[in-house]
């Protein structure tokens, strides 16, 4: 299993900072979401002219540039406690509160080459309204939510849970031991 990796965060809105604002962190993975129209998330893996470069254990390198007051340490925050930013989104009128959300992606299990199962997705985020094409998906919850999902064309299919947290189990008390 290779390490969980942040690939794409996407911010429809904080109520500050950030208004429909992408941010790709993997030169590994094509991401692309329809702001507009039908909501789709697509992924798909790309080769990476780079791999390797930074040696065996780090797979990527990503930068947030930007000036003071810019929102880096703001989408810091939220990629290390989304928790806190829910609590914070609770805390909004309704109406509002349905028109902010956002969502990030993860490659949690990728197959290695040769292998012909699909790479397992963890998406976590607010407002599940944000992508469309979940197969089976309710897409009218708003408030936090989370799953893991493989690509299959256009539809992203949810996961059993313990199809993969057995796997992921494992990762996270190889990781503590280690």
């Amino acid at each position: 299993m290779a390490y969980p990796e942040l690939i794409y965060l996407y911010i429809e809105d904080f109520g500050y900072c950030f208004q429909k604002q992408e941010f790709v962190f993997s030169s590994n993975y094509d991401v692309r979401y329809a702001k507009e129209g039908d909501r789709a998330l697509t992924i798909s893996p790309k080769e990476n002219p780079l791999q390797g470069i930074y040696g065996d254990g780090i797979t990527n390198i990503s930068l947030l540039v930007g000036s003071n007051g810019s929102g880096k340490t703001s989408v810091m925050e939220l990629l290390a406690q989304p928790g806190t930013f829910a609590g914070n989104l609770k805390r909004k009128p309704p109406e509002r509160a349905a028109s902010m959300g956002w969502f990030c992606v993860y490659a949690v299990d990728v197959p290695d080459r040769g292998e012909s199962r699909p790479t397992a997705y963890y998406l976590e985020g607010w407002n599940a309204r944000l992508v469309s094409n979940f197969k089976g998906e309710p897409s009218d919850a708003i408030g936090s939510y989370s799953c893991y999902f493989a690509v299959r064309g256009r539809e992203l299919v949810r996961f059993p849970r313990g199809d993969i947290s057995d796997k992921l189990q494992l990762y996270c008390i190889t990781l503590n031991t280690a």
